[in-house]
């Protein structure tokens, strides 16, 4: 029996939903079925969190540890620690770096103390400068392709 243009669309479009569907990843998060092991507070240097899932108690991240990551995977960092994400490279075009930052793990580092001041000054402006910077790559990347 040969197929129509619709039907072949049909079959297409139904196998690319399927393959969506059954290659996204998801994370069930229902504490009603979490087995927490018993966690003594005192054994954790750093202070105690929740997991991914909010469901159980785990020691909080100490310095220099994986932290963040997709669903917050590698977890928090302790006290006077902050989740610091290395920056993208900056011949990374947006889309790449909005996938890295989503995958990537962080580190825990000492927390900055920020004031009035540090924003007066242009301390986070470096933020900015970065983002210049990585557009500017980007545009001399793309002016290098089309001479070729």
């Amino acid at each position: 029996l040969p197929l129509s243009i619709m039907d072949l669309r049909l079959v297409c479009l139904v196998s690319f939903t399927l393959t969506l569907i059954s290659g996204s990843e998801a994370v069930d998060c229902s504490c009603e079925h979490a087995k927490c092991s018993q966690l003594d507070p005192a054994d954790c240097s750093n202070g105690v969190t929740k997991d991914m899932c909010g469901c159980c108690t785990v020691c909080a991240g100490v310095l220099g540890e994986e932290c963040g990551g997709p669903w917050n995977i590698y977890g928090d960092c302790g006290t006077s620690l902050e989740c610091h994400q290395e920056s993208c490279p900056l011949d990374t075009d947006d889309a790449d770096c909005f996938l890295y930052y989503l995958t990537q793990p962080g580190e825990c580092v000492e927390k900055k103390r920020r004031s009035l001041l540090d924003f007066f000054s242009g301390v986070d402006k470096v933020g900015i400068q970065e983002v210049r910077e990585r557009r500017r790559m980007r545009l001399l990347h793309q002016l290098e392709k089309m001479k070729k």
